[in-house]
């Protein structure tokens, strides 16, 4: 939505919008096969290498024939004008690269997963629920983890790594993240080098593998492309055109109590206070009010106070 884009859903059995996405997973698997290739014969994949072998496998599909139109998709292109728009890659990594798991809450108030330790927030709800399973998502370009707790009840809370520095204080995200890249990247390294000297001493030989280290030749056509002039559409334009609507979701329904131990530290006289207030917005303790409702009416409490005196005078 932030960039523009509107999903937009089909009836199953359309055979035409699922053939789209479908034909699309089996070029992504196609490829990926190939670099499982490259990978069982002990060849070391490098950024470069991976560039060249994309570069190579995407003219290939370019320059396949249709079966219907019996054109190519490059001939295609060239033979229209497009606008391109583009979504930022931090949106992309967001939406496509999240890590999702289930773990155990420890006594600690930890969470582990792939060899690294995150902190959860050390009061309620999330106490309540030590030693059971809870569902975890974090996104690799987002300073936040989404905890879903086994009620089903979803937070987002800051992401924060649970290794203790010199002082004994727990480093933030931004502060440890490149240590645990490069210890991750290390493992892999030392992994793969050893792959690949057991495969070169078993055999002596790595066998070619088609588009990584071998090209692949483009039967040869008389047609003349010239320069297909791309634009990119801004944020700005888009929103000139079609304002993007504001986001409807305000937050999971919570209770009484919920709302006193998940608000009770913004009030000066702790859970007392809230408690007190909170009576005001949940006559009775009964009921269940979205959480951006509770939110707001806690941070117009000071409002309130004033339109009050203002009317005693």
């Amino acid at each position: 939505k932030d960039g523009g884009y509107l999903h937009i859903p089909h009836m199953p059995g359309n055979s035409q919008a699922s053939g789209k996405v479908e034909n699309a997973h089996k070029w992504a698997e196609y490829a990926d096969r190939y670099i499982g290739l490259a990978v069982t014969e002990g060849q070391i994949l490098t950024i470069e290498d991976l560039n060249v072998f994309a570069d190579r496998i995407v003219e290939e599909k370019n320059n396949q024939p249709h079966r219907t139109t019996k054109q190519t998709p490059m001939a295609r292109w060239y033979a229209t004008r497009s606008i391109v728009r583009k979504i930022p890659a931090e949106i992309i990594e967001s939406a496509l690269l999240s890590d999702e798991f289930e773990v155990v809450l420890d006594a600690a108030m930890t969470v582990a997963h792939k060899g690294v330790i995150y902190r959860v927030p050390g009061v309620l709800p999330f106490v309540n629920y030590v030693g059971q399973k809870v569902k975890i998502v974090v996104p690799p370009s987002i300073e936040l983890i989404i905890l879903t707790l086994p009620d089903g009840a979803e937070f987002e809370i800051e992401k924060v790594l649970a290794t203790a520095d010199k002082a004994g204080e727990f480093k933030r995200v931004v502060d440890s993240n490149a240590e645990a890249k490069t210890k991750r990247l290390k493992e892999e390294f030392q992994s793969d080098a050893k792959a690949q000297k057991q495969k070169t001493r078993l055999t002596g030989e790595i066998a070619p593998v088609p588009f990584y280290n071998v090209p692949i030749e483009q039967p040869e056509t008389n047609i003349t492309h010239f320069p297909h002039a791309e634009r990119v559409v801004s944020h700005e334009e888009v929103a000139a055109v079609t304002a993007i609507p504001e986001p409807v979701y305000q937050g999971k329904d919570i209770n009484y109590w919920e709302a006193v131990g998940i608000y009770g530290d913004r009030f000066d006289g702790g859970p007392v206070e809230a408690k007190e207030f909170l009576l005001g917005v949940f006559p009775g303790m009964a009921g269940e009010l979205p959480a951006s409702e509770v939110e707001a009416a806690i941070d117009g409490r000071y409002d309130v106070k004033e339109a009050r005196i203002l009317r005693a005078v």
